[in-house]
């Protein structure tokens, strides 16, 4: 629920006749501006009502199985819910402000108050009508509460993904992996799904120190190659086969699937490495998402995004790449990092010939 409904917010009559301006900025959106958005409104609230029972659903289902599975989709359930209430009470936030000015304009402009009123009028009764409300007073109270939910459901959904994850890792080690005979004595790990809806949980409320720490600690299987292992001793590979992290899949044979509900994949070392450099960019602390994006590069060095993720680290700083190119910002650039981006894609380079 990412995608955004209709958001205008440069709706304040810039581009309009000096009347026009001076009516909006009275009356706040115009009548035709508002009836554009009541089919938004009527969107957002079909949709906080389907996530709403999904999530209400998919917690009843947790209760009753207790299977991680479906706190899993209880977790996944409440932050989708609280994406499309931040959409809605952003919504119901710009009919209240509006409704509420043109209230006040009323009072006070005899001119443009006839024929307006009558159509905000309209627009009151049909908003009303969908929120089941009486009055556009109302609005207020409400949107009060969905906020509170939007600060309640992340939280709900960390607690759930936690959990989840703490009751795997424990029964785990109770229960070690053993020959595919003892399949249903097996305790399996976190998989990848699970680790990532607890880092989703984590990153929707802010989290991101926590959220790196907890990939760190993240078993994951290795990566097969990597340029440099044979020649320089493991130069690269610190956190590859070495790792007291590295795990390998528990799938044995087709008992693995049929005694265990939910995916027993564990997380990639590729993609682990991906989301420790783009959260450690994201905190500045670009020497740590640097050391991710070259480890990167050593398995895959023909991967484009990873060493554009090495530039942003090393040579911009983390500045956004449309303010370097202004000539105020140019200072930014780290000359230090970028020799450095050019001594590594060498050296690179130079493996790979040796390789062939």
């Amino acid at each position: 629920s990412d995608n955004g409904y209709c958001n205008n917010h440069n709706t304040n009559g810039e581009d309009n006749s000096n009347g026009k301006s001076q009516t909006s900025e009275r009356n706040g959106l115009s009548d035709e501006q508002l009836r554009c958005k009541l089919p938004n409104l009527k969107t957002l609230l079909q949709l906080t009502t389907y996530y709403e029972r999904m999530q209400t659903s998919s917690l009843q289902l947790s209760k009753l199985s207790g299977e991680s599975l479906h706190f899993q989709w209880t977790a996944i359930s409440s932050l989708w819910y609280k994406d499309s209430l931040v959409e809605l009470v952003e919504l119901l936030q710009t009919f209240s402000n509006t409704l509420a000015m043109n209230g006040d304009a009323d009072n006070t402009d005899v001119e443009h108050s006839q024929i307006p009123s009558s159509r905000r009028h309209r627009i009151q009764q049909q908003v009303c009508s969908m929120l089941k409300i009486r009055s556009p007073s109302e609005l207020q109270p409400m949107i009060q509460k969905l906020k509170q939910k939007v600060a309640l459901l992340p939280r709900l959904a960390e607690s759930l993904s936690s959990r989840m994850v703490k009751n795997k890792q424990l029964r785990q080690e109770q229960n070690p992996q053993g020959p595919s005979s003892q399949a249903k004595q097996i305790g399996y790990g976190p998989s990848e799904n699970d680790w990532d809806v607890y880092l989703e949980t984590l990153l929707h409320q802010h989290k991101k120190e926590e959220a790196l720490e907890a990939l760190k600690g993240i078993p994951c299987s290795p990566m097969t190659h990597v340029i440099g292992d044979d020649d320089s001793g493991g130069n690269g590979a610190d956190t590859n086969t070495n790792d007291n992290t590295c795990v390998l899949p528990q799938i044995h044979d087709e008992h693995t699937i049929e005694n265990h509900i939910g995916s027993v994949l564990p997380y990639t070392q590729r993609k682990k490495l991906e989301r420790l450099s783009e959260v450690a960019l994201e905190l500045g602390k670009y020497e740590e998402s640097a050391r991710g994006y070259r480890e990167l590069l050593r398995a895959f060095p023909d991967q484009w995004t990873y060493w554009m993720g090495l530039v942003d680290s090393l040579v911009l700083l983390g500045t956004p790449r449309e303010l370097v190119c202004g000539t105020e910002t140019k200072r930014a650039v780290n000359r230090d990092g970028w020799n450095s981006c050019r001594a590594f894609a060498k050296e690179v380079i130079a493996s790979l010939a040796e390789r062939k």
